[in-house]
């Protein structure tokens, strides 16, 4: 039994190109917004019709689902839908919806049927936290849903007999009249885990390169090897403009990043680092590995060795403890490196 991180979006890495990257795919009314929970964006759903993010996930029966929302004002119309657990062909195991103006509030559906509501929920103008746990099964399933970490609607028995494929975030309604923001999205694989449980509340910065590091093996863009942080620091990333690349297995390049301040009575729960690449020829087995560097301690993660396409695309690696091996601290946050190492084949 393990939980394992299936997907995370914040619309930080690429700005208005996020939802090319964090989502499988999108509605063009989809969009990115400065107006974050956390970082510097999150996702907009604008009071049209039919705006929503899908992400699809390996198969399974278990998860739990985290995201803050905010609303900016209860929907005009009956019903509008908030998020979705999918089966195959976007079939709907799991939706929340929200109500309009004579119902504020929330309600559950499994299978097509509304299983639970909170007519006095939700009040506009607010950031919630919403956490969903999920288990699908024919006889003993569950899904319990969290407000700030308060249990609000909750089912079990009979949640189906499919395995869950996708999320589906924002409406999949034909108009429903008000402007939804999605940030700090994280999806859980919890196969072979006990109860439902509330779902943390996270938050997630995002720090950019902003020095040379320990290790400089790759080319720049630029043409030699010297502040290769330049080639990747933008926000959003500028495609072929500017890039580092690896000539051969085993080349590492790290940078220095911009920091942040840890609010109090919070923790750091892990350190992701992320990294837009590609390989240059599809026909040759390229794999990246990432790592993080904090003194003269490397830690190349759990991932290991990922492959990669020859579109961009991103790759991310979770560590939960320090590259010492204890938990992290704001000191191994000050002095934090991100690195990248080439591993696989080469043309």
């Amino acid at each position: 039994m393990a939980i394992t991180r299936r997907w995370i979006a914040g619309a930080e890495v690429d700005t208005t190109g996020s939802r090319t990257l964090e989502f499988t795919s999108y509605d063009t009314d989809f969009l990115v917004s400065a107006f974050p929970k956390s970082g510097n964006y999150s996702y907009r759903c604008g009071g049209g019709s039919f705006e929503w993010g899908i992400k699809a996930i390996p198969a399974t029966r278990q998860i739990r689902l985290g995201f803050h929302v905010y609303v900016n004002n209860v929907a005009t119309s009956p019903l509008a839908e908030l998020c979705s657990i999918l089966a195959a062909a976007s079939a709907e195991l799991v939706l929340i919806n929200c109500s309009g103006p004579a119902l504020p509030g929330l309600f559950l559906r499994v299978g097509g049927s509304e299983k639970d509501r909170d007519n006095a929920l939700f009040a506009p103008s607010a950031w919630y936290h919403i956490g969903l746990d999920v288990k699908i099964d024919s006889s003993a399933g569950w899904v319990k849903l969290y407000v700030d970490g308060t249990e609000k609607l909750t089912f079990a028995g009979n949640t189906g007999n499919s395995d869950i494929e996708a999320i589906r975030i924002g409406t999949n309604d034909a108009g429903y009249g008000t402007d939804w923001y999605f940030d700090d999205i994280y999806v859980d694989d919890l196969a072979g885990e006990g109860a439902a449980a509330v779902v943390p509340d996270l938050r997630f910065e995002f720090l950019t390169p902003d020095g040379n590091g320990n290790y400089a093996d790759w080319d720049g863009s630029d043409g030699n090897q010297v502040d290769n942080f330049e080639q990747v620091d933008e926000q959003p990333h500028d495609s072929d403009t500017t890039y580092n690349e690896a000539q051969a297995a085993d080349e590492q390049d790290s940078y220095t990043l911009t920091t942040h301040a840890v609010t109090a009575g919070w923790q750091i729960n892990a350190v992701i680092p992320t990294a837009v690449a590609k390989k240059t020829n599809a026909g040759v087995g390229t794999l990246l590995q990432m790592f993080l560097r904090v003194g003269s301690d490397d830690d190349l993660g759990d991932a290991g060795e990922q492959a990669l396409g020859t579109s961009y695309s991103l790759v991310w690696d979770r560590h939960i403890v320090a590259p010492d091996a204890g938990a992290w601290t704001q000191a191994d946050l000050d002095a934090l490196e991100v690195g990248i190492e080439g591993e696989g084949a080469f043309s």
